[in-house]
C-alpha cells in the first residue's frame, strides 16, 4: 500500500489500487486542505458569536475589518487558482504532476502574502486583534 500525508503526521495506508497521479493529487489535496484550515478558528466565531461579538472585535480593533475582508477576498482568489488548474489539468494543458506543485504554491503565496503584507501595512499594533 502506498503512503499518504495526514495532517497528523501520521503515514496511513491507502488502498493500493490508487495510481501515482491520484496519490499526488490526494497530497495535495491535503495540502490546501491543512491551508484552508487557518480560517477555521473565524469562521467558528463569526457563526458563534454573530453579529455582536464582530461589533465588538471592531471597536477594540478598527483596522481588524479591513484585515478580514482582504483574507477573505485572497483565500476567494486560492479557491479558483485550484479550479482553474483542475480544468488545466482534466483539459491536458499539464499532467497533474505539474498542476498540482504549482496551485499548491500559488494557494500558499494567496493565502499568506496578502495577509502578511496587510499585517505589514495595517502596521500591527492594537488595532488589529
Amino acid at each position: 500500500a502506498s503512503r499518504v500525508i495526514s495532517p497528523s503526521r501520521t503515514p496511513q495506508s491507502v488502498p493500493a489500487s490508487l495510481s501515482e497521479t491520484e496519490l499526488f493529487r490526494t497530497n495535495g489535496l491535503v495540502f490546501i486542505g491543512v491551508l484552508g484550515c487557518v480560517f477555521v478558528p473565524a469562521c467558528l466565531a463569526f457563526a458563534v458569536e454573530g453579529q455582536g461579538w464582530w461589533e465588538r472585535v471592531c471597536a477594540l480593533h478598527p483596522k481588524q475589518n479591513l484585515l478580514e475582508s482582504t483574507d477573505a477576498l485572497f483565500a476567494l482568489f486560492a479557491t479558483e487558482a485550484s479550479m482553474v488548474s483542475t480544468r488545466c489539468a482534466i483539459s491536458g494543458v499539464a499532467p497533474y504532476r505539474k498542476v498540482v506543485p504549482v496551485f499548491a504554491a500559488v494557494c500558499l503565496v494567496l493565502a499568506l502574502v496578502p495577509c502578511g503584507c496587510s499585517l505589514w501595512w495595517l502596521g500591527g499594533g492594537e488595532d488589529i486583534s
